[in-house]
């Protein structure tokens, strides 16, 4: 496998250590607790009735795993890039001695359920690692690693 779990924690630390480097853990786990208080992540977020919720995806080829003339599949290690407006999880920072990102456990929160339409297989790497990180205003971002299987139509010759 492309990343290993020593990898994927690596890259969880440094991003991790950098969302908790800044103001006091008391304010961040207030915030944490008052944000989520009333919050049903069963619930679209939207800022009226009938809105949609727009999603922003893309992803990153990091690497290709295999390539299947034969079935016509390619499989490929990705990061996979989501950006929404949740504007259930919004805070003045001031209010919260200056906490301006807080992290999330994918189980507390709403995520987008995108998956691609030519898409054999998707499997989600480390899911219990990667946080979704929230900002005023209810700006949320997920970045996590996949697995991507996919039909691809290819002309091979000899």
């Amino acid at each position: 496998m492309a990343l290993d779990t020593a990898q994927v924690c690596i890259i969880h630390t440094c991003l991790w250590s950098t969302v908790m480097s800044s103001p006091s853990t008391v304010d961040s786990t207030n915030l944490k607790r008052d944000l989520l208080a009333n919050y049903s992540r069963a619930i679209l977020p939207r800022k009226a009735p009938g809105e949609p919720c727009n999603v922003q995806y893309g992803f990153a080829i990091n690497q290709i795993i295999q390539v299947d003339t034969v079935e016509m599949a390619l499989q490929l290690l990705i990061w996979s890039r989501m950006n929404w407006t949740d504007p259930r999880i919004d805070w003045n920072p001031d209010d919260y001695g200056g906490v301006d990102v807080v992290a999330f456990k994918q189980h507390e929160i709403y995520l987008p359920d995108i998956h691609f339409y030519e898409a054999l297989d998707m499997q989600e790497l480390a899911k219990e690692y990667m946080s979704v990180l929230a900002f005023p205003g209810g700006r949320m971002r997920w970045h996590n690693p996949r697995i991507l299987r996919t039909t691809c139509e290819m002309n091979v010759r000899n």
